[in-house]
């Protein structure tokens, strides 16, 4: 539970909830993302709208002229099934953070293309439980919560948190930048073990590419 209340703390202040914001509650709260949703909601003295457990989300009517006013909800944590069946609504959420152990292209793709004003937040999960988290396109994640990010010897992130027995093996190549940013290894770049140190096979593509 103490952990929980830090994570979602963490989590509200990295995405500048306010009291007040108005918010969505569609899973299940017996599910790691309900619990989320709601604890971010309480800690966070949201304006919580409850509904039926849903990947089909739908903006709650508050009596104001749906086609006059611009955002239905200030902030909604999401899953990626949600937001790739919610399309269409998508652009009446201010703020929405998508729960993803690395997320789709098609999902990115959708999120960009549906409003410009929007703040997309990415949040990096293990076994449903929030670990770090990053705005959609930028590079690094930082950790939320108390959690030990190491780098095992072949290069892959493993976490270390209260919420789970043991260290997890992510299966992800990464790059720890300090103590609680990180970030992915592109498709470009190789991690020579020997030496510790990344050789990014686009960039040497590049500067060739004249030869």
């Amino acid at each position: 539970r103490e952990n929980i209340q830090n994570t979602v703390k963490e989590l509200n202040k990295y995405t500048n909830v306010k009291q007040g914001d108005t918010t969505l509650i569609a899973n299940s709260i017996t599910m790691k993302d309900g619990v989320i949703a709601l604890a971010q909601a309480i800690e966070g003295k949201m304006e919580a709208y409850c509904v039926e457990p849903t990947n089909d989300i739908r903006i709650p009517y508050t009596g104001q002229d749906q086609n006059t006013i611009h955002w239905g909800l200030n902030y909604v944590y999401l899953t990626e099934a949600q937001v790739q069946q919610s399309s269409d609504v998508l652009h009446r959420i201010e703020k929405i953070a998508v729960e993803t152990n690395g997320i789709k292209d098609e999902t990115k793709e959708l999120l960009i293309s549906n409003n410009q004003d929007q703040m997309i937040y990415e949040i990096f999960s293990v076994k449903s439980f929030p670990i770090a988290v990053r705005k959609l396109n930028e590079e690094n994640y930082s950790t939320i919560g108390n959690v030990n990010i190491i780098r095992s010897n072949d290069g892959q992130l493993i976490i270390d948190s209260p919420n789970f027995q043991e260290r997890i093996n992510t299966q992800k190549a990464v790059v720890i930048n300090d103590d609680h940013t990180f970030r992915w290894l592109t498709s470009g770049e190789y991690l020579d073990d020997d030496n510790d140190t990344i050789i990014n096979f686009d960039h040497i593509e590049e500067v060739l590419k004249p030869y």
